[in-house]
């Protein structure tokens, strides 16, 4: 028998892109999925269309609430998910019809991965490709990756759910608009072994309204609290001007600058105490913060 999976899918005012979100679900190759549509008391016509598509399907499931905000919304999700799989999804983005069997047939034969992503191309609000986004593969370079930016994308993700992680699963309110990146912070302080996918099954879809745009300057200073506090928990530890120079170039505040020596500061520091492979990734991944600094600063 297949290997059972529940996708979660958290909805709020999604009738522009709810069906073909769905339907790139329905058209999944690999067919043995529960989808779990919440409803988080939308406004407008996504109540109506959520109940004419579940009567198309058995999979489907509707449940419908008060609006209460994603992370109260994804908990509820995760609180009534039994299936071996976990998979997130987001209502304005589009699934490649071989991602879920592509994902769990590496599952299956990997069974120390606990998380796996997958790289995506961007889309527009009209559906148009703008791009892709790609993520690091060795697991070791997804927890140097999260020391300066999130290491996987969050509606890409399949979780292999067992009794030890699923305590760790659910989101904490207080890291709010960055609730993913504490989520792979906990699960990499504790252990779990989270990857991707180098094949793009996803289409990613980037428009205005979304959290990245709206709550930037929330969603930054939440980011740095879980960094510093992942730093800690790994034994790095920075002076206050190494800290503040970080900030500034994983903030991008162009308005400032980080001097050649301050960067080598930061660089050794962050290096200090760790295996040679980790040091490499992660010291890549800063070198190439601070590359990409300076040439915005050029550009402004």
């Amino acid at each position: 028998m297949k290997d059972s999976i529940d996708i979660i899918l958290p909805v709020y005012n999604g009738e522009a892109y709810i069906i073909e979100s769905i339907e790139s679900i329905l058209n999944q190759t690999y067919s043995n999925f529960n989808l779990l549509v919440i409803n988080d008391g939308s406004t407008d016509k996504t109540k109506l269309i959520l109940e004419q598509l579940k009567n198309t399907d058995a999979r489907i499931q509707v449940i419908n609430k008060d609006n209460e905000g994603l992370i109260a919304t994804l908990n509820l999700g995760i609180s009534l998910s039994r299936a071996k799989y976990l998979v997130r999804m987001d209502h304005d983005d589009i699934l490649a019809p071989s991602k879920l069997e592509m994902q769990i047939n590496y599952m299956n034969s990997h069974e120390n991965i606990d998380v796996l992503g997958c790289n995506a191309f961007l889309i527009d609000s009209s559906g148009k490709r703008v791009g892709s986004i790609s993520f690091p593969v060795a697991p070791l370079a997804v927890k140097a990756k999260s020391f300066v930016r999130v290491p996987v994308l969050h509606p890409s993700v399949m979780i292999k759910v067992s009794d030890k992680i699923r305590p760790f699963l659910y989101y904490d309110e207080a890291q709010l608009y960055c609730e993913d990146f504490g989520l792979w912070h906990r699960l990499l302080d504790n252990d779990f072994r989270i990857t991707n996918l180098k094949e793009k099954l996803m289409y990613y879809r980037m428009h205005n309204s979304s959290v990245s745009s709206t709550r930037r300057e929330d969603m930054q200073n939440n980011a740095c609290q879980i960094i510093e506090n992942a730093m800690k928990n790994t034994g790095i530890s920075l002076e206050q001007s190494d800290w503040e120079s970080f900030k500034i170039l994983r903030n991008k505040e162009l308005s400032k600058n980080v001097s050649l020596i301050s960067f080598f500061s930061l660089l050794m520091r962050v290096g200090g105490g760790k295996s040679l492979r980790f040091k490499f990734f992660i010291k890549k991944e800063l070198v190439e913060l601070f590359l990409k600094f300076k040439i915005k600063r050029v550009l402004k």
